[in-house]
């Protein structure tokens, strides 16, 4: 290349080998030329290492030095991580170490975790009670079932307003929600059979329409099935005004009196979520001894 580039003339550049400028003979302007000329050796030198050659191309069209490109890159990487993703993932690690949860069962807290919120259905700000719902949950499915009081109590939330959390994506995170229905349900038939021999029917029906509440409402499940339908049967006891109480439905179950009254305790402020309408005005009889 002999034209010179600021008076258009061809064929009037001579070398300057000492400053490396290249001396138009027509209007005296100099420009180093040095640079184009030594990219394109440094590119024929170089032409089998394609990673070189494509930092080369970058920087002859963007005038980018490759520290400014690799500096761009790292910036790139850190701009696409999810911060919300990084919380979510911390906060399950610190749950599961406070319940000394297994790698299985926290690595399915995380899936469970990830689907919830891809259903973009709840807030965000309702984090650890989602996870803690989500962990009732996969504890139960493992086959090492932790009650809500349980899990509230261990990573200090408010039950109640885990409770709520669960209900409102129960949906979401519960699959089957006939199984623990039908396992009270048989529990409830039975332990009335052994309760009252004759004539149990109506025990048996209103035992069963509360049991069916509590656990579609997912209230107290995690629990012992045994306890959760002792606890129904005391209740439709006292509603039916029946002579039955904890002592005698404990030792025919073969549970404690203080496990039917505790989950007994939990479902106080729910029995008007789980009566039945025809025995709503019936319910101030839970409340006596």
């Amino acid at each position: 290349m002999n034209d010179c580039k600021l008076c258009g003339r061809n064929n009037c550049l001579v070398k300057d080998f000492n400053t490396n400028y290249s001396i138009c003979n027509a209007c005296g302007g100099s420009s180093k030329e040095n640079d184009y000329e030594e990219i394109n050796d440094f590119q024929k030198y170089f032409s089998q290492n394609d990673k070189v050659m494509e930092l080369i191309n970058m920087q002859e069209e963007n005038s980018i030095p490759p520290k400014t490109i690799k500096q761009k890159s790292l910036n790139t990487s850190k701009k696409d991580l999810n911060p919300i993703e990084t919380k979510i993932n911390n906060k399950i690690e610190e749950f599961s170490k406070k319940m000394n949860l297994s790698s299985s069962i926290k690595e399915k807290v995380r899936v469970l975790t990830k689907k919830v919120f891809d259903s973009k259905k709840i807030k965000f700000k309702l984090l650890e009670c989602i996870i803690a719902s989500v962990i009732f949950v996969v504890c139960r499915i493992a086959e090492e079932p932790k009650t809500m009081q349980e899990i509230s109590i261990q990573l200090e939330l408010d039950r109640r307003a885990v409770n709520r959390c669960f209900n409102s994506i129960r949906d979401i995170i519960v699959e089957n929600k006939n199984q623990i229905p039908q396992t009270v349900s048989g529990l409830i038939n039975a332990y009335c059979d052994k309760l009252i021999e004759n004539d149990n029917e109506k025990l048996k029906k209103l035992s069963n329409e509360i049991g069916d509440n509590v656990c579609k409402y997912e209230l107290i499940a995690g629990r012992n099935p045994n306890t959760i339908a002792a606890t129904c049967i005391l209740i439709g006891a006292k509603l039916l005004k029946l002579n039955i109480g904890k002592k005698i439905i404990s030792k025919k179950v073969g549970t404690t009196e203080n496990t039917i009254t505790n989950a007994f305790g939990v479902l106080k402020e729910y029995f008007e979520s789980i009566v039945p309408v025809e025995y709503k005005n019936d319910i101030p009889l839970l409340e006596e001894n």
